[in-house]
């Protein structure tokens, strides 16, 4: 798969969450905005959501300064980060996430070096162009100028034999 890079005012926005378990409740670290410009890019984040570094130009970032464990609803552990992006109109989003045992290897989110995916969906049918081509034309258009030769010719045949 082809990775794209980003074209200048380029946006992605993306919501990075925590979990203790794969069934435990999530919640939110930060909410991003991360835009390419002519220097590099900006990115937009809330106040005291963890620093987003080493943006590169195939859409890939770092997220450093998040602690390892903590507590969700009174449930207590290893955090599990991950990524998601907030719906592109016109796309369909999708995850690959590497999976440390394999099981699972799409979920709703991006982990851990996992990939979000945007396919356009569906997108414009384009006008047909050339349609049957001119040489149907070309053909129609020399046969009626060598018919309205041919009459004019008989034409002035038959005027010349009524004076003659």
């Amino acid at each position: 798969m082809n990775e794209t890079e980003w074209t200048t005012g380029t946006a992605i926005h993306v919501n990075l969450k925590r979990m203790i378990s794969a069934e435990g409740t999530q919640e939110s670290v930060g909410t991003y905005t991360i835009t390419k410009t002519d220097n590099g890019f900006t990115i937009d984040t809330g106040e005291g959501s963890p620093a987003i570094t080493n943006v590169l130009n195939t859409y890939k970032f770092t997220v450093s300064g998040l602690p390892k464990s903590g507590t969700i609803d009174n449930e207590t552990g290893e955090y599990t980060y991950f990524v998601t992006e907030e719906t592109m109109i016109g796309y369909k989003t999708s995850y690959l996430n590497p999976s440390p045992s394999g099981d699972n290897p799409s979920q709703d989110y991006a982990i851990n070096g996992g990939k979000i995916i945007n396919t356009p969906e569906g997108g414009y049918e384009l006008p047909q162009t050339g349609g049957i081509g001119t040489t149907l034309f070309t053909a129609l258009g020399g046969l009626m100028t060598v018919t309205a030769g041919a009459i004019l010719t008989m034409h002035r045949r038959k005027r010349k034999l009524a004076e003659g």
